[in-house]
């Protein structure tokens, strides 16, 4: 690239034409400053999509606080109907031989 620039900045030099030296020149420098957007666009993709795999990644880890948090509170809720359930087969077979005095008995 270098040795690309140095070669035309010879020949510019060495030519007498002023107009066709000024055209080269400001292609020469049309062409830098797009080379130059170009970059500058492709490393602000490069940040956008870093910041949106941080945000992915931020919106993974609540997602993932808000199952365990859900499977703790369903434990829970499994272990309170488990011992309804087991309340619940007490009576039926108190019922069944008849020793219901009081609902104190069951607490």
């Amino acid at each position: 690239m270098l040795f690309l620039l140095r070669k035309i900045r010879r020949k510019l030099i060495s030519t007498d034409n002023k107009i066709a030296t000024y055209l080269l020149y400001a292609i020469g420098e049309i062409i830098l400053v797009v080379i130059g957007i170009l970059i500058a666009v492709k490393i602000d993709n490069w940040n956008s999509q870093q910041n949106q795999r941080a945000v992915e990644i931020s919106h993974f880890i609540n997602l993932k606080k808000d199952l365990f948090a859900d499977i703790n509170q369903l434990d829970s809720l499994i272990n309170i109907t488990q011992e309804k359930e087991l309340a619940a087969k007490k009576i039926k077979a108190r019922a069944k031989k008849r020793e219901i005095g009081s609902l104190y008995h069951f607490s």
